[in-house]
């Protein structure tokens, strides 16, 4: 009977410590950075252009990682900034035709 109960708990653990891991490796894949924003998996498969703009244009101005990480993020809000603008302003033609 003992030998059973140990078998059934082993297994229970077993399968716990699977959940667990699985629940930490997609935490850690989708966490990416504090700047879930930009830069993440997510956003460099999605816009893969403007990443790869952005990333050129921050290590070709400077070496320093942390002022590349400004450049970065400062290039892409303003590439969302603009494209805003630009989704409203046709909308704005399309209703006023």
């Amino acid at each position: 009977m003992m030998n059973q109960m140990n078998f059934i708990i082993g297994k229970k653990i077993n399968i716990n410590m699977k959940k667990l891991l699985a629940i930490v490796v997609l935490g850690l894949l989708f966490s990416g950075n504090a700047y879930a924003d930009y830069g993440g998996w997510i956003d460099m498969i999605v816009n893969s252009k403007e990443h790869k703009y952005c990333g050129d244009l921050a290590r070709s101005m400077t070496s320093n990682k942390f002022k590349q990480s400004d450049i970065y993020y400062e290039c892409r809000a303003d590439i969302d900034i603009q494209q805003s603008i630009d989704k409203d302003f046709e909308k704005w033609k399309k209703n006023n035709k």
